[in-house]
């Protein structure tokens, strides 16, 4: 597993140029006082790993090989929601291969979870516990988060906010590097670094084991 947890982590250094992009197009996603829009409309965001390394379901005996890795989190606003809550459901999938080069979406699929979860509106802490689906027919699985994700405080400051990170379904920090300028929008730009870690000493999972 620890192979794969490396590819994970390469894409979510790319997180700080998804704020970034966040930021461009953040007046068609959040509310005119900040709060996550109960209208919002299915929203995808695509990170890609031109040097990323996984073994392929197909063939796992081949082991490593060296691939780009694309992650898509697709999420969209559900009820119950009021006017500072709302519920979340979120798709996050990983692809290996270039679309159109390495055979079809389900050929390329490394792996797939649905997750659903309370979320404050303003601050983006999550509000309850985060209810996990990675395999077809398989039992809801429920973990704690102590932080945000998918949302960061409308009143973002210059500090470090503990962000969830799925692969190891807890938060770590994201650290505020700078601020920027872009179009006459400031944009604050945070980091999360995942060190080294084996997932199979925290949870039991097909995917660790």
């Amino acid at each position: 597993m620890l192979p794969k947890t490396r590819i994970f982590s390469a894409l979510l250094l790319g997180i700080g140029v998804a704020l970034i992009a966040w930021g461009l197009v953040a007046p068609s996603f959040v509310h005119a006082d900040g709060r996550l829009p109960l209208d919002l409309e299915a929203t995808t965001y695509t990170l890609t790993d031109d040097n990323g390394q996984t073994r392929l379901n197909s063939d796992p005996e081949a082991g490593l090989i060296d691939t780009p890795i694309t992650r898509q989190l697709h999420f969209q606003v559900m009820d119950p929601a009021n006017a500072d809550e709302a519920t979340l459901r979120a798709g996050d999938t990983f692809l290996h291969g270039r679309e159109g080069e390495a055979g079809t979406e389900q050929e390329r699929l490394l792996s797939a979870s649905v997750y659903s979860f309370r979320i404050d509106r303003f601050s983006g802490q999550v509000l309850s516990d985060v209810a996990m689906t990675s395999q077809l027919a398989s039992p809801t699985l429920n973990f704690s988060v102590d932080g945000n994700w998918l949302k960061f405080p409308t009143d973002a400051q210059e500090t470090s906010y503990q962000v969830l990170d799925t692969t190891l379904r807890q938060s770590r920090p994201a650290d505020f590097i700078e601020s920027v300028e872009i179009d006459g929008r400031t944009i604050m730009h945070y980091r999360q670094v995942i060190d080294n870690a084996n997932v199979a000493e925290s949870f039991a999972d097909p995917s660790n084991t």
